[in-house]
């Protein structure tokens, strides 16, 4: 993939924590992470261009209330794309400016791989998804996700064939587990 590259003094957040002001830590980093009001006003202020985030964890789900973060506001702001996820993380890009060509060629709408759910129809996502796992991306997130855009578009016996793929490379994975309860309620 050819993503863009950005200098190292283009990072945005180190998560040193001590490196930071308090102020800084909680009125800044954590209003962007957890999304709270005003989240993407600071991505704005400070030109935040791309986002590679890690899943939230439970422990982050749990504290934060189970309240949706900046990965769900993500998902359904249409400033951002969703441009490439796996098994670990995101990356959202802005849709317009320098990373525009990037959203326009790897955006996939609607997806949010951090809870494993769509915004709107999974089958609007269905196209984006494929071309990724066509490309060879092949995280169990992403094909896990793909099996359920595609069995909303109709195209029912791929989201099947995804998801035994699944089945064989991660049985007891409860992601998985629930792709297969999911199609098995469209049969």
């Amino acid at each position: 993939h050819s993503f863009p590259t950005r200098r190292s003094s283009d990072l945005f957040f180190d998560n040193r924590l001590e490196a930071y002001s308090e102020q800084f830590a909680r009125g800044v980093y954590q209003s962007i992470r957890y999304g709270t009001e005003g989240w993407d006003k600071l991505l704005d202020r400070y030109d935040i261009q791309f986002l590679l985030l890690r899943y939230t964890t439970p422990g982050e789900a749990a504290f934060q209330r189970y309240a949706p973060n900046l990965r769900q506001r993500l998902a359904q702001d249409a400033r951002y794309r969703l441009v490439r996820f796996d098994d670990a993380g995101v990356l959202y890009v802005r849709a317009n400016g320098d990373n525009a060509a990037l959203a326009e060629r790897f955006g996939m709408p609607g997806v949010d791989p951090d809870r494993h759910t769509f915004v709107g129809s999974p089958a609007r996502a269905a196209p984006a998804l494929v071309a990724a796992a066509q490309r060879g991306e092949d995280s169990i997130t992403l094909l896990g996700m793909t099996a359920l855009a595609l069995d909303d578009a109709g195209d029912h016996a791929h989201a099947r064939a995804l998801a035994n793929v699944l089945s064989q490379r991660a049985p007891a994975d409860p992601f998985v587990s629930r792709v297969a309860a999911n199609l098995d309620k469209t049969r």
